[in-house]
């Protein structure tokens, strides 16, 4: 058996270029197996079905509080409900994504923990996430989590941990039913809670926040429940990008130092963008100072 899991989660978006970097950048890299968990409303593609090795379906809810309650008392539901100003919620038809977040997470928890298990290393991310070079660092004892795009706590797009915190970082829905449900909280988000979680496991790990590789595409066809893709990403058919300063970081770190040559041409399209948008800034900063004159 392989060393490393990769496990994509949620809705299969992005599709099949976001997918293609995903095997180039960190399958084929990291001689790892894949993993997709995903809902029975989907059929998943051709391209998808002949990279994975585990299938891990599950029934789409029209109410994820009929699954939290499956395994969880009224309580957890009805704290993610307190949420709903700010996106938390998910739950009750209500808006937002934090109950299904988690119990995404929790899936795997309660489903698949047994072949997760079997695995050194583990990385958790969602189909949309298009990945412009390899990892920088290498996956061991600490837990991995890409800097930017937090909105007051922590992203939950991607992270990389070791076999010894899958148990626990999987069983998040336990830790807030049980914990951080009973904690007094001025301001509720789906990052903020993800946020408390890590901070939680950073009692018995390292967390370290790697610099940026990684950004979140849309196709026109793809489904969201918050923001739009609207920011075009050259070359790459319909695929636009969800958070442009995703896009910036990563290619600012790309151009850092030496890197090697099938990189700079694989993302050659990305750079050229890349310094189009500096130039734009740079003439908009200078606009906006003459104008001030």
């Amino acid at each position: 058996m392989k060393k490393n899991l990769i496990i994509l989660s949620g809705s299969p978006r992005g599709g099949e270029i976001t997918w293609k970097s995903i095997k180039s950048n960190l399958i084929d890299p990291l001689n790892a197996d894949l993993a997709v968990s995903y809902g029975d409303n989907y059929v998943l593609p051709d391209y998808l079905n002949s990279l994975i090795q585990y299938d891990w379906k599950f029934e789409e809810k029209d109410n994820w509080r009929d699954y939290i309650e499956e395994f969880y008392s009224p309580k957890l539901g009805d704290f993610f409900v307190k949420g709903v100003e700010y996106g938390l919620a998910g739950i009750d038809g209500l808006k937002g994504s934090g109950a299904i977040v988690f119990s995404l997470l929790d899936i795997i928890y309660q489903y698949h923990l047994d072949i997760v298990l079997k695995y050194q290393n583990i990385i958790y991310t969602r189909f949309d996430q298009y990945q412009f070079m390899p990892l920088e660092h290498k996956l061991d004892e600490n837990i991995y989590i890409p800097e930017g795009e937090d909105y007051f706590g922590i992203n939950d797009r991607f992270i990389a941990l070791p076999n010894k915190a899958a148990k626990e970082y999987f069983s998040i829905c336990k830790y807030i039913e049980t914990t951080y449900s009973l904690k007094d909280y001025e301001f509720l988000n789906t990052n903020c809670v993800y946020g408390e979680h890590i901070k939680f496991l950073e009692n018995s790990f390292t967390v370290i926040r790697s610099r940026r590789t990684m950004a979140t595409t849309a196709t026109s066809k793809d489904q969201t429940r918050w923001r739009k893709a609207e920011f075009n990403f050259w070359m790459k058919n319909d695929l636009k990008l969800k958070y442009p300063d995703e896009f910036m970081k990563s290619i600012k770190f790309l151009l850092e130092k030496p890197r090697p040559l099938s990189i700079y041409i694989k993302n050659l399209t990305s750079i050229i963008q890349y310094f189009i948008i500096k130039l734009k800034m740079i003439l908009g900063n200078l606009r906006r100072k003459i104008n001030k004159l």
